[in-house]
């Protein structure tokens, strides 16, 4: 374990969103909590657009943090070395967490240790999702990727698949890594539900209640999601649904289809667990690709958090094999086949809540002290 406690998390060109808060923000509290000689510091380099008011609620949030505007477009990444450059005294005699590819390229070749926090494959989900699409970055993005595993003094992996990913694309040797999967945040603490969810809820209290909570994109199978609940709609009477998301023109048709059986809704983040605490089963289905064979998805542990037993595809990272070896949900590979689901009873539904705390939260100290070993 790494004696010198002394951190800081570096990140360049994040959104201040739920994602940040769950995977920057909460992990920083977590390791203080943790170990009270932990010194940790978020220094971060966010766009210029909007950069007083999240500089106001970065502030808020962590108030001892640094939080600098970007000093050109993404395309010319490289020009905010000139930040680390005149704050090199917050870096020296410290590990610094890099989220990311380029926040790891920026700290490269410095005097203090750097370690790349890997969330994914950077080459793959271009290719596969064009994230870089326009962004000038098309071509040196797997340049990037590749010198921030190779020349970092440490990575951190969301999955073991990502590992292999990087053995297999990179000759990485498997050295110098620490397996962290996505941990659930604590910014979920709300107690309330939605006067409309209630009445929802009263009428289907009794049916086996699936969930889904996420965003719209491509790569979230919401062509699946429909089609399988579709099918369990058609063919057993006492199920319905909760949608947590955005809509669009698929999922209107659907709704107006089952207008009775399906509650959708874009909530507040600090919601969505009271409400999935709700449900019955979490849907998680993603294409068969790379991007998903190495993925961490947080959905996963919040649905084990709220006590739901999941419904994932057969390729999702690391989970897929923890769903079914310990008994925490069902593969599925056929959407149009009726699966014959029964409500969990509170017994089950505690040993989910407990496997995601002991292995997926931020209370869970074997998972939290792997930033330590750095």
């Amino acid at each position: 374990m790494n004696k010198n406690k002394k951190y800081v998390y570096f990140t360049y060109n994040e959104v201040l969103n739920g994602v940040f808060k769950s995977q920057v923000l909460d992990v920083i509290t977590a390791l203080k909590k943790l170990d009270e000689e932990v010194e940790i510091q978020l220094f971060s380099i966010v766009s210029p657009r909007n950069f007083f008011k999240t500089y106001r609620e970065l502030k808020l949030l962590e108030n001892k943090s640094i939080i600098l505007p970007g000093l050109a477009p993404l395309k010319y990444w490289w020009l905010n070395k000139i930040w680390i450059f005149i704050f090199n005294k917050i870096f020296s005699n410290k590990t610094v967490f890099c989220r990311g590819a380029l926040a790891t390229c920026l700290n490269l070749k410095n005097q203090y240790k750097v370690i790349y926090d890997g969330r994914g494959a950077v080459i793959a989900e271009h290719e596969e999702y064009g994230v870089f699409n326009n962004s000038g970055l098309e071509n040196s993005i797997g340049i990037l990727e590749k010198k921030a595993v190779l020349e970092s003094q440490g990575c951190i992996a969301v999955s073991s698949k990502l590992v292999e990913y990087w053995k297999e694309k990179f000759n990485y040797n498997g050295a110098k890594h620490q397996i962290i999967p996505c941990t659930v945040s604590s910014f979920y603490k709300s107690e309330i539900l939605p006067v409309d969810f209630k009445n929802f809820l009263d009428v289907n209290r009794k049916h086996v209640i699936y969930s889904f909570a996420g965003g719209n994109g491509k790569w979230q199978g919401v062509d699946k999601i429909i089609e399988f609940l579709e099918s369990q709609f058609i063919n057993e009477i006492n199920s319905c649904a909760v949608l947590l998301m955005p809509t669009n023109d698929k999922l209107e048709i659907f709704k107006k289809k089952y207008s009775n059986r399906l509650y959708m809704s874009k909530v507040q983040p600090n919601e969505v667990h009271n409400i999935l605490s709700k449900c019955d089963y979490g849907i998680i289905f993603r294409e068969n690709n790379v991007t998903n064979n190495v993925s961490s998805p947080i959905k996963v542990a919040e649905y084990l958090s709220a006590g739901l037993k999941v419904l994932i595809t057969g390729n999702i990272g690391d989970y897929s094999n923890v769903i079914t070896q310990n008994n925490l949900g069902y593969i599925v590979s056929d959407f149009t086949h009726r699966l014959e689901l029964n409500k969990p009873n509170f017994e089950e539904k505690e040993k989910l809540k407990n496997y995601a705390n002991k292995y997926y939260s931020k209370n869970a100290s074997n998972v939290m002290r792997r930033y330590l070993y750095f």
